[in-house]
């Protein structure tokens, strides 16, 4: 008997059997003969690509008992989120070795490799500076890493489009689409500080509503990890109205999340203001959290090390 994880949103583990009777035998290579029939990427959409980013109903082809973690950013359009995910995806595929950790694979090269397409035509052609995700883009992402202290993962980032997030009501369909929301390790909420500064009332209105339909849809993990993002600060950080509205921000979570904490973090997305030493604190904080829960796992499971330590 092998259990292997077979749904990466619900964490759902399957056992199977590792002997097949003779007709599940047969069964079993009519089917492959079958897949083998099919292609992988079907012609009727011509948009598809090989390692694309995948959506709640294709992610769990990546699902192979390997442990998981769920990274969920979550923000407005031009909020950053996409920009972010890209940097993160430049410095684990520029160097060798980031954050402790080794980058020796992907499942979503393509979706990631198309953000950072996105992000570097927006640099120089200021014609596409609203370019962004587009809505209804599938958002989950999927790296594969290397700790140097606790061994293998996968890490799922969900960068779902702004305009989602901005039309989302709640609605019974909207609640299934989300459901990756719900076994989510970390739930970033990232801020504009320009539009922190600039039309603070709207982003409260924004926010706080939305807030309201995540908690309505019980879409927010009790153990999920909560970090508030504010994004953009290279650019207000001199202003010395910046630290109260930037406090008036943090009330609208704490009045509708409760007793909820989280964690604030002030970033450069782009990193181009601190050579994305911003950037690598965020990432370093979603990593370290992992291994640290990885490691306690491990001990848990050494049984002959606990036994020997009594």
């Amino acid at each position: 008997m092998a259990e292997k994880v077979t749904d990466v949103v619900s964490g759902k583990i399957e056992t199977t059997v590792t002997e097949q009777t003779t007709s599940e035998k047969e069964k079993s290579v009519s089917q492959t003969e079958q897949m083998k029939m099919k292609p992988l990427i079907t012609t009727e959409d011509p948009s598809a690509l090989y390692c694309d980013a995948l959506n709640e109903h294709n992610i769990n082809q990546v699902a192979d008992g390997s442990e998981t973690a769920i990274v969920v950013l979550v923000g407005f359009e031009e909020y950053g989120k996409s920009t972010f995910t890209s940097s993160l995806y430049h410095c684990f595929f520029s160097k060798e070795q980031y954050c402790g950790h080794i980058m020796y694979d992907s499942e979503t090269y393509s979706g990631f490799e198309r953000r950072l397409l996105v992000r570097s035509m927006k640099k120089t052609d200021p014609h596409l500076k609203n370019k962004r995700t587009i809505k209804g883009e599938d958002p989950l992402l999927v790296l594969l890493l290397d700790s140097e202290k606790t061994g293998k993962y996968k890490v799922v980032i969900s960068d779902r489009s702004g305009e989602d997030y901005s039309q989302f009501a709640g609605t019974e369909e909207e609640i299934n689409d989300n459901q990756i929301l719900k076994v989510a390790d970390h739930i970033v909420f990232f801020i504009d500080c320009e539009k922190l500064m600039n039309n603070f009332a709207m982003l409260r209105y924004s926010y706080q509503n939305f807030l309201q339909e995540l908690v309505k849809g019980n879409l927010l993990p009790k153990n999920g990890q909560i970090k508030l993002v504010f994004n953009k600060h290279d650019l207000v950080k001199d202003n010395p109205d910046y630290e109260g509205k930037r406090s008036q921000a943090e009330e609208v979570f704490k009045k509708v999340l409760g007793d909820r904490t989280f964690d604030r973090y002030e970033i450069d997305s782009t990193g181009v203001s601190d050579n994305f030493v911003s950037v690598e604190k965020l990432v370093k904080s979603f990593l370290h959290n992992e291994e640290n829960k990885r490691r306690e796992r491990i001990e848990i499971l050494d049984w002959v090390k606990k036994e020997l330590s009594d």
